[in-house]
């Protein structure tokens, strides 16, 4: 794996843990600067609160835990792949989500 492939990976597991820990303290209403960095809802957000707080959870594990599997096993492979793939997939969604709504 080259340098770079690493870089990559590394910096998703610290935007990863910083995302992770923000939503926890949104959650829990702790109001600091990690926590009103991005604090914003968007349309959709409003119709289904309870649920809008915990949408990205599962994506922020699936891309810290792949980004330390592709990382130990020194390989991207499938699931690196996946992980990249979701990072153009995603805003592509959050955007489409904004523009029709």
């Amino acid at each position: 794996m080259s340098k770079t492939v690493r870089s990559i990976f590394i910096i998703l597991i610290v935007f990863s843990i910083y995302h992770t820990v923000r939503d926890a303290l949104q959650i829990a209403g702790v109001h600091n600067i990690i926590a009103d960095l991005a604090n914003h809802k968007s349309n959709w957000c409003r119709e289904i609160y309870p649920v809008c707080d915990y949408y990205l959870f599962p994506w922020e594990f699936f891309v810290l835990i792949g980004s330390i599997l592709v990382l130990k096993r020194n390989d991207v492979g499938l699931l690196g792949k996946l992980i990249l793939y979701s990072l153009i997939v995603f805003p592509i969604i959050l955007i489409l989500n904004i523009v029709l709504t």
